[in-house]
C-alpha cells in the first residue's frame, strides 16, 4: 500500500507507461519500468534484512568466541588447587 498519494500517483503513472511499452512491443523499456515498480518498498526491506543479518552474524561470532574461551580455559589454564571452586 502506498504511503502517500504522491507515491500512489507515481505508481499509477509507471503502470500506465508499462502498459504502453508492452503494447508497443518495447520489452527493454517495459523491463526497466517493472524494475522501478518493484523497487518502491525494497530499500526498507533490504535495510531490515541487512540489520537482521548483522545481528545474526554478531551472535554467531559471539558463540564462536565463547567456544574458544571455554577451550582455552579447559586446555591452557592451570588446574586450580584442591579446595577451590571450579
Amino acid at each position: 500500500m502506498p504511503k502517500n498519494p504522491e507515491q500512489a500517483s507515481d505508481k499509477l503513472q509507471l503502470a500506465k507507461a508499462l502498459v504502453s511499452h508492452l503494447e508497443a512491443g518495447n520489452e527493454n523499456d517495459a523491463g526497466d519500468i517493472m524494475a522501478e515498480l518493484t523497487g518502491f518498498g525494497d530499500s526498507q526491506l533490504f535495510q531490515e534484512v541487512g540489520r537482521l543479518t548483522r545481528e545474526l552474524h554478531d551472535s554467531i561470532n559471539g558463540f564462536a568466541a565463547d567456544a574458544k574461551l571455554a577451550d582455552i580455559a579447559n586446555t591452557r589454564c592451570p588446574t586450580p588447587p584442591s579446595g577451590c571452586a571450579t
